[in-house]
């Protein structure tokens, strides 16, 4: 770790920041100001290569720490949403390339934006020449914590993700453009699942083989419903016979 540190009064600068680990490092410049009604921290973060294995590192030992934890605690699973409100962020991550074989992952964009209590998460990344977007949003100064999120990406070619994972080489075709809303509230784990309403929807899709179109999908789409509902409909065309899916069930 090597960094220029600065003192003034009410804040900490940390400026030529460097962090090397593994194969993964890190560089960027950091403020940390009491000058608020919270304490502030802002920067920029850029990782010019970052390797997967750390972050199954980190949570490996994050796991371990919580092995003493006992579930039948009255306050088992409550999500500790007070911790937003500590401190409000302003930071922005850029990760240039992450070596994730035999996945092209490059680059990835995020900022973190948390303001009273209240985050949000824009996030911009190309896997495997596909563009994909997000946004997560987690609100706590409300009765009940709301949390939002949204992933939308472009059409896919379906021949080099599978040849980059040696299947079906002689496979081809398109994954159609993919939009993923999220909405649910909750104080813990259980209450987030029970207000779940979650909705996907998928582009037209096809997969090709040496002998023809194997099987298609237009208009997908599946919605999850608060109170375990859910649906599921589609045109679908498997080995050129054509027929309308549609489905629909809620529990008990």
């Amino acid at each position: 770790v090597n960094a220029r540190i600065g003192l003034r009064p009410g804040m900490f600068h940390v400026t030529q920041l460097e962090v090397a680990t593994m194969s993964s490092r890190l560089h960027g410049d950091l403020v940390f100001s009491l000058h608020r009604e919270r304490p502030t921290l802002a920067g920029n973060i850029t990782i010019p290569t970052l390797d997967p294995r750390l972050l199954s590192r980190l949570k490996s030992g994050d796991s371990a720490a919580k092995n003493g934890d006992d579930p039948t605690k009255e306050n088992a699973g409550r999500l500790p949403w007070e911790m937003l409100k500590f401190v409000d962020v302003d930071l922005h991550l850029l990760v240039k390339k992450v070596v994730a074989d035999p996945l092209k992952v490059e680059p990835l964009r995020a900022v973190v934006s948390l303001v009273d209590g209240d985050l949000i998460l824009p996030i911009a990344v190309t896997a495997m020449d596909t563009h994909i977007g997000g946004r997560m949003e987690v609100f706590t100064d409300v009765e009940t914590p709301e949390v939002n999120l949204s992933i939308d990406s472009t059409r896919a070619d379906l021949a080099p993700l599978l040849a980059a994972f040696e299947m079906a080489r002689n496979y081809s075709g398109r994954i159609g453009s993919l939009s993923l809303t999220v909405r649910t509230r909750g104080h813990n784990l259980k209450e987030l699942a029970e207000a779940l309403h979650m909705r996907i929807k998928l582009g037209p899709t096809n997969l090709i083989t040496e002998s023809g179109p194997m099987f298609a999908a237009d208009g997908l789409t599946f919605e999850q419903k608060p109170g375990q509902s859910f649906s599921l409909s589609a045109g679908v065309d498997l080995l050129s016979r054509p027929f309308n899916l549609k489905l629909r069930a809620r529990s008990a």
